[in-house]
């Protein structure tokens, strides 16, 4: 996939070149949170260093409020010129912390979870690491952000036109369908039906769990992108992957990212990050949480109807007593996963 051009890496490597240099704590320095608009004009270095020095204390966690802690986490600068939050991803800009902050109780309380990781448990997590881990898992993800960020802009180019060279329909991975092992591990089989179409090995979603660090509380989507840019070739064909943010986005746009990602003369897949509702799948019996599926093409119906391809990974049948046969081969209108996606709404964002 021509998407960007490889000099993204040069751009990490200046991002990397910061680490080994310890800044002091924000309160120390008596700087607050960067705003995007403090980061926009930042080096790679400085925003890094800036990043580092905006990192919440796990003393000052304890003392904020549910709002204030989700504001000190989920942090946004602008990379490049590209609106990146931790946590969320690549933005058309911040998203609404209260509303975040509001998505933890709800999510406590849904029904059933296929293995995606919610806002609560992605919170809980960063507020229970000690200062020195935050800190390097907020370096990791800006770092992986820097190598991404040409790629966030060609995504936002995307949007607006399909250029020419690109597939009416397509479909990738064919005979590359899953079904995931345990409950939880909706992202572990993801990636191993992702690694399968990629070097034809099919690797153990025990080893991907592991890869992942997808615990029984699920898989985060930055160790989604993560894990397919360090143990697949699929960033060779398509750059970096990235985590980007749908929330602002429309159906057809929605359309033709899929069709420039999965379309073109080195096609890639899409990490879909969907909530598994009933409503949008209608193959289930019943609704259940976060979820991941490898995105694998695309079609328009006679009627026009634009439609997405995938895998699905999970069988209900497996996990409820009134469960369907469920996974395999499937698609659902581009509306639909993009509502879907939306759906998740403490997050809403894919990975490509």
């Amino acid at each position: 996939m021509q998407f960007l051009a490889r000099s993204a890496l040069f751009v990490l490597a200046l991002g990397l070149a910061v680490l080994i240099c310890p800044t002091p704590p924000a309160a120390a320095r008596g700087l607050p949170a960067p705003t995007v608009t403090e980061a926009s004009a930042a080096a790679p270095a400085t925003l890094l260093a800036r990043a580092r020095g905006g990192s919440p204390t796990s003393a000052e966690l304890d003392r904020m409020s549910p709002v204030a802690r989700v504001r000190a986490l989920v942090r946004c600068y602008e990379v490049s010129g590209e609106t990146y939050c931790l946590g969320q991803g690549f933005r058309d800009g911040p998203p609404d912390h209260d509303a975040l902050s509001r998505t933890v109780a709800r999510t406590r309380a849904e029904r059933e979870g296929s293995g995606a990781l919610s806002f609560g448990t992605w919170l809980a997590r960063r507020t229970a690491m000690s200062d020195a881990d935050r800190i390097a898992a907020e370096e990791a993800e800006l770092s992986s952000a820097l190598a991404g960020a040409a790629k966030a802009r060609a995504v936002r180019l995307a949007r607006t036109a399909t250029p020419a060279g690109i597939k009416e329909a397509n479909a990738i991975m064919p005979r590359r369908q899953v079904r995931q092992v345990r409950s939880y591990w909706c992202g572990p089989a993801t990636m191993q039906s992702i690694d399968w179409a990629d070097d034809h090995g099919r690797e153990s979603q025990a080893s991907w769990a592991a890869d992942l660090g997808a615990g029984s509380g699920g898989t985060s989507i930055t160790a989604m992108v993560a894990t397919i840019n360090a143990k697949t070739g699929w960033d060779r064909k398509a750059g970096p992957y990235i985590v980007q943010s749908v929330s602002g986005w429309g159906p057809v746009e929605f359309y033709r990212v899929h069709k420039r990602h999965l379309g073109d003369a080195d096609p890639a897949p899409i990490v879909e990050h969907p909530k598994l509702l009933k409503r949008y799948f209608p193959y289930l019996d019943h609704d259940h949480s976060g979820h991941y599926q490898p995105g694998r093409g695309y079609y328009r119906k006679a009627d026009g109807t634009r439609m997405i391809r995938f895998f699905e990974v999970f069988n209900e049948a497996d996990w409820s007593s009134v469960g369907r046969q469920t996974w395999g081969p499937r698609a659902v209108s581009s509306y639909a996963m993009l509502a879907a996606t939306k759906a998740n709404s403490s997050f809403q964002n894919i990975g490509l």
